[in-house]
């Protein structure tokens, strides 16, 4: 199934900032990073659709990996090889975290297995802050 996003067009989300990038730590993963692939994975990751789905994917499962729901558009974008690297990979999950704390978010653990089918095996969790998760109770009631 192809994922309901626009492939041409990855405006930045206005939520990340330039002062982002400059901050990015790709630590032994920089030859990675440093290739057109690693770049536009970035870009893909901080993207408009790539923040909405990490972020959807966290508050919708914050005891789960959030990588399943950027993998289609990492495919869809860069190939399905790009999957099979796992330097790649690693850069992902690198990328995930610096994301979603830049963005408010705290990471709670690492190692979770990914019980869908996915490239990924084991991933991170994470937690959105306080707040909004008091906002999505109040609607429960």
């Amino acid at each position: 199934m192809r994922n309901l996003y626009n492939p041409t067009t990855l405006a930045r989300h206005p939520a990340v900032g330039d002062d982002f990038f400059r901050s990015f730590d790709a630590g032994n993963l920089a030859p990675a990073y440093e290739t057109a692939q690693g770049t536009h994975l970035l870009e893909l990751l901080t993207s408009v659709h790539g923040v909405c789905a990490v972020l959807g994917a966290v508050s919708a499962a914050p005891t789960k990996p959030p990588m399943p729901a950027i993998e289609g558009m990492i495919r869809d974008q860069l190939g399905a090889d790009i999957l099979r690297r796992h330097d790649m990979k690693q850069l992902t999950g690198r990328a995930l975290k610096q994301i979603i704390e830049y963005l408010g978010g705290k990471w709670e653990g690492r190692g979770t297995p990914i019980t869908v089918t996915s490239a990924f095996s084991k991933g991170s969790t994470y937690s959105l802050p306080e707040f909004q998760r008091r906002a999505k109770e109040r609607k429960a009631l």
